[in-house]
């Protein structure tokens, strides 16, 4: 799953002893095994340190790109609610509009309201 194993000198001289003579035993006994060497432990850590930083370095780069994202999605966002609420306030003004036609025309005596209706719908029922 792309981790890696580090190995002491004694693991990998155990490791290397088992392949090389494959169903003998290890000549050290298990109970008692080698502390390692300082030099091999600080390079041992050292090497894991770099594989953390670049790790590290790796999901700042996913972060980053992340927050680009985020960023896009907001701006489209805000556009479309701006677009939006264009297209709200134009609807309102046809509203109101329309509202004042409808209030002009009750307010009409009724024959004017029929003498409009003639005017605009025609003659019919012919």
């Amino acid at each position: 799953n792309g981790n890696t194993d580090f190995l002491d000198d004694f693991a990998a001289a155990a490791i290397a002893d088992a392949l090389k003579n494959p169903g003998k035993p290890s000549r050290q006994p298990a109970d008692a095994p080698a502390a390692p060497a300082p030099d091999s432990l600080v390079d041992s850590l050292a090497a894991q340190l770099e594989i953390e930083r670049s790790r590290n370095a790796e999901l700042m780069e996913a972060l980053a790109a992340e927050r680009d994202r985020a960023a896009r999605a907001e701006a489209e966002a805000k556009a479309q609610l701006a677009e939006a609420n264009a297209r709200v306030a134009e609807l309102a003004g046809k509203l109101a509009s329309l509202a004042e036609r409808q209030q002009a025309i009750a307010a009409t005596p009724w024959w004017r309201r029929g003498r409009m209706a003639m005017k605009l719908l025609g003659p019919g029922g012919e």
